[in-house]
């Protein structure tokens, strides 16, 4: 779907504006689950201590207009976390929770999705730029993604897995995402481009860290979830055509009468 709708902009932003090119790469870098919160953004407590872990992405994006990028991606983020301490609101009310748990117990989260964006250079951005030129950029969109979860205990020799997603008998999760992202890039060389960006990534459900939020009154709230991911890529520049047709000078004659 984000790779159909992506080609349709393509054709309209080529019309616009020919001479930019399309940029492909691919970025590294690494994840974490920053908090909970209420749809109102009321900050949750954390119920584990999140860890940092890998992150990739594919992208394929055009500019045009001077200043706009609108591009489309595929990734695969990792979220982690573990507690020694566990003291969750789901304890005694989740049906695979209805025990008290005391031993280290951690999460695992498997992302793998696409997603849509549109970006805004504050240079206008030119077909090459000398190697060291910073051209800082924002960034918005939104995508969706599978989820592939495991809440276990940390020192269990079977995995001691206690709730998942897509795994087992449980289900895969599809979750919508909004994100938001700043950054900056630069020529290596005409066709070569490094780039560095950090980005939030809002998640419309509470899933992150695979373990469910309950109120005092033993209700599931509406829990939201967000992380961060900070990533350095690398990207080719496949230019348009640079190509520009030189203006006809008037024929002059002595009997052109000018």
């Amino acid at each position: 779907m984000f790779f159909v709708l992506f080609l349709m902009i393509i054709g309209t932003a080529q019309g616009q504006s020919s001479n930019t090119g399309i940029l492909i790469g691919a970025r590294v870098g690494a994840a974490k689950v920053l908090t909970e919160v209420s749809p109102s953004f009321s900050l949750l407590t954390n119920e584990f201590d999140h860890k940092v872990a890998p992150a990739f992405d594919i992208e394929i994006s055009k500019l045009f207009l001077k200043h706009w990028e609108v591009g489309t991606g595929f990734g695969l983020t990792y979220l982690k976390g573990d507690t020694d301490d566990p003291q969750f609101s789901a304890e005694g009310i989740h049906y695979k929770m209805n025990y008290s748990i005391t031993e280290p117990v951690e999460y695992k989260n498997e992302l793998i999705g696409g997603y849509f964006f549109l970006g805004y250079y504050f240079r206008s951005f030119s077909r090459y730029r000398e190697s060291g030129y910073l051209e800082p950029f924002i960034r918005a969109g939104v995508g969706c993604q599978s989820y592939n979860s495991k809440f276990s205990y940390v020192n269990s020799d079977d995995g001691g897995l206690i709730f998942g997603k897509n795994i087992d008998i449980y289900p895969t999760l599809y979750v919508w995402n909004f994100r938001l992202s700043s950054g900056v890039k630069t020529h290596l060389s005409e066709n070569f481009i490094m780039t560095a960006s950090f980005a939030l990534v809002y998640a419309t459900h509470d899933f992150l860290d695979v373990v469910h939020n309950y109120n005092s009154y033993g209700s599931r709230t509406d829990t939201r979830g967000i992380y961060s991911e900070f990533k350095i890529g690398f990207l080719y520049h496949f230019k348009g055509n640079t190509k520009h047709r030189k203006r006809r000078r008037p024929n002059y004659s002595p009997f052109s009468g000018r």
